[in-house]
């Protein structure tokens, strides 16, 4: 990773899908832009969107002459250079400043910064000027703000830093996601109980063990740590819900008073029904 190559990047005047793909690939350059090659599934994770749509922005990228093909063959991983020079620049930052107020004795805003003397003013204060304000709203503490439960539930379970991820996840699992692969993985019925995400984790640490342990008698050295991808979190999902549910099957509501009048109602229509066939059927035909 190179800062030089990724301050450069972001004074480049580039539309938001451009600036952020951009910038996971420069994430991989040395310090001249040379030497890019991440997987296409990594520059996805990174940035949110799907393998499509990151394989057409780097192709705008490279009609721009920003991102430069510099070895492309097939079968291989293609080498990328970034060429910063090729962008247009934004203008730079400059902070606002707020102009001083004028120093004039009809400006209700200006102070006088003289010391005053504070024994006459005590003298001369009356009591009740002297008391606090019973109107004056204090600002609430910041751990007194409301949390989200169902973030801090998937950043513990999936052990993640990243916010943007995070807040991907989430919209995944309350089924509105509204991009790239978080869309098409969204949960259906959603999530509502942050404690349902926390025991997915101890279904989910129990199934990787048991994977790496199967790959282990196999003799196959990989191993899984986590998982991240949109698509399979969402079938593990599904294979712990059914697990839960078979294991803990849901008992069926009892009826209610009206739905009971209802059967009752339609239990004896069936039964005055089947009394008239068989009268009809002891008739005798003319």
């Amino acid at each position: 990773m190179s800062a030089k190559i990724l301050g450069r990047v972001w004074d480049l005047d580039l539309p938001h899908n451009k600036l952020l793909v951009l910038l996971a690939l420069a994430d991989h350059a040395d310090h001249e832009g040379n030497n890019v090659f991440p997987s296409l599934g990594l520059v996805a994770w990174k940035t949110g969107y799907s393998q499509q749509q990151c394989r057409r922005v780097m192709s705008e990228l490279e009609k721009d002459g920003i991102l430069i093909a510099i070895q492309r063959r097939p079968g291989f991983k293609t080498i990328y250079r970034i060429d910063v020079n090729k962008g247009i620049q934004k203008e730079p930052y400059t902070p606002s400043k707020m102009s001083p107020l004028p120093k004039s004795e009809d400006n209700p805003l200006h102070f006088d910064h003289t010391t005053p003397n504070m024994t006459s003013l005590k003298n001369d204060a009356e009591p009740s000027s002297l008391e606090p304000s019973k109107e004056t709203n204090t600002p609430h503490k910041r751990g007194e703000r409301p949390q989200d439960l169902i973030f801090n539930a998937i950043k513990d379970v999936f052990q993640l830093k990243a916010p943007g991820q995070i807040i991907a996840m989430r919209e995944m699992m309350l089924g509105r996601a509204k991009r790239g692969t978080w869309k098409d993985c969204n949960f259906e019925p959603p999530v509502t109980d942050p404690q349902e995400i926390t025991d997915f984790g101890v279904y989910m640490r129990g199934r990787i063990l048991d994977m790496n342990r199967k790959n282990k008698e196999k003799g196959d050295p990989m191993r899984v740590e986590n998982i991240s991808a949109a698509v399979t979190i969402q079938r593990w999902f599904y294979d712990f819900r059914a697990a839960r549910d078979a294991e803990h099957p849901v008992k069926a509501a009892e009826p209610t008073e009206a739905e009971l009048k209802l059967r009752t109602k339609a239990k004896q229509t069936d039964e005055d029904f089947a009394r008239w066939m068989q009268e009809q059927e002891g008739m005798p035909t003319p």
